[in-house]
């Protein structure tokens, strides 16, 4: 049974990986199967695996490590140390970010050196990292706290971190989903019982936009 698929930018690809443990890739034009990669857990999340945007690398949380492959040969270029899931590449293709219990890096994509980034976010296996369309910045949330934290990608240095307030002491409150627009606007929501979406203007770090509703997901 297939629980993740990602597809790579230009479409060529599709990554499927299932409860046998195994991540499979196809070639979407010809729908052939190119390779079939072991090892990997059965509960495999959906921000487990990422292609890089211009297609060259695949990278996939393998054990207590991250594998990257070339895409044009389909050989692993590198294993990179520490649990780490979500993972994410930059826009522009310059960095892989993962994160895991180990901690939150930064790879160069050109010499696959990590830079370790403080973060006082909780690590949460469902949490969220989002680039800036620029690739300058990257955004850092999770299900286990109220914070979303915004990181300079070259510094690196931490920028800004906004909060969701608790509606009380008993309600606890999580972050689910982010997006950052062209116009560096962030864009969050919160699941806790009820749900919210804000906007705070990077700039300025001042809320521009609440929405309280039941319950709310941001993909």
């Amino acid at each position: 049974i297939v629980n993740t698929a990602v597809f790579s930018a230009d479409g060529r690809f599709i990554a499927t990986a299932s409860y046998s443990g195994t991540v499979k890739i196809w070639d979407v034009g010809t729908r052939t199967l190119l390779k079939t990669f072991d090892g990997f857990p059965q509960n495999y999340g959906r921000n487990y695996a990422a292609f890089s945007p211009e297609g060259r690398w695949f990278a996939a949380c393998r054990g207590h490590h991250v594998v990257v492959w070339d895409t044009s040969t389909w050989n692993k270029t590198t294993t990179l140390p520490g649990d780490a899931a979500p993972l994410t590449f930059s826009p522009d293709g310059s960095v892989l970010a993962s994160w895991g219990r180990s901690g939150l890096r930064l790879w160069s994509t050109q010499r696959w050196e990590p830079e370790a980034i403080p973060t006082g976010v909780p690590y949460n296996a469902r949490g969220t990292m989002v680039f800036d369309p620029d690739s300058r910045i990257l955004a850092v949330a999770s299900q286990s706290s109220a914070n979303v934290e915004v990181w300079s990608v070259h510094s690196p240095t931490n920028v800004a971190t906004f909060r969701f307030p608790s509606a009380s002491r008993f309600q606890a409150v999580g972050i689910s989903s982010l997006a950052i627009s062209k116009k560096s606007i962030l864009t969050a929501s919160q699941r806790s019982g009820a749900g919210a979406v804000k906007l705070w203007d990077l700039s300025t770090h001042r809320e521009i936009v609440v929405t309280n509703l039941h319950s709310l997901d941001v993909f």
